[in-house]
């Protein structure tokens, strides 16, 4: 008579066990993201915010094009936290070298700032794909193979468009690790993230 109740034990305790390494898995093949992108109208105004008063961009300071940069800084950092917040990058299975590792945990503010960027045209790509019309009035009449040939363009990164085309596959483990190691092997500064912000609007224009 005890066998069934021992086997009725045996069987929930797999299920709280089996239920725990589900939370714990970190290679999933998606996760939720909640961080809003910047629109279209946003990045160009801070385009027009670094390029005002027929300044170039090397006679401003850094803390200056710092504060302009800011709206890309803090959606970067919003998606980054996300990203980390629900995948463990000592998982074997993301094949992480030690170097790739440390470049994703130690992201400066400005390659926080070119995720906030990639991030955010990759939904302005989606949004053109999907025919929306919302928070649309700066896209005019440009394609999606327009914007992603002026952003590779923009940061001398041709594989950015494979990552950057399908927004869902930020929210899969891959693409986000995959964004995060190519962004993380790249230092532009403040001024070469705002040089790049404002080749692409002026390339879309």
């Amino acid at each position: 008579m005890k066998t069934p109740k021992l086997l009725s034990f045996i069987f929930v305790i797999g299920i709280i066990l089996s239920f725990s390494s589900c939370k714990q898995k970190v290679s999933d093949d998606s996760f939720t993201i909640t961080t809003q992108p910047l629109t279209m109208q946003e990045i160009e105004d801070i385009a027009a915010q670094l390029s005002a008063q027929n300044r170039t961009l090397q006679t401003q300071n850094e803390d200056s094009i710092r504060r302009i940069l800011l709206p890309l800084i803090e959606t970067g950092r919003s998606y980054y936290n996300e990203i980390l917040s629900q995948i463990d990058l000592n998982d074997p299975s993301l094949n992480l070298t030690q170097e790739e590792r440390e470049a994703i945990q130690n992201m400066t503010e400005d390659q926080l700032g070119l995720l906030g960027f990639v991030y955010s045209v990759s939904h302005i790509c989606n949004e053109i794909s999907n025919n929306n019309d919302e928070n649309r009035t700066s896209y005019r009449a440009i394609d999606k193979n327009t914007i992603l040939n002026c952003l590779s363009a923009a940061l001398g990164i041709s594989d950015i468009i494979a990552i950057v085309e399908n927004t869902a596959a930020l929210a899969t483990v891959d693409g986000a690790i995959a964004v995060l190691k190519l962004i993380g092997k790249r230092y532009l500064g403040y001024l070469g993230l705002a040089v790049a912000v404002v080749s692409f609007v002026e390339c879309v224009s």
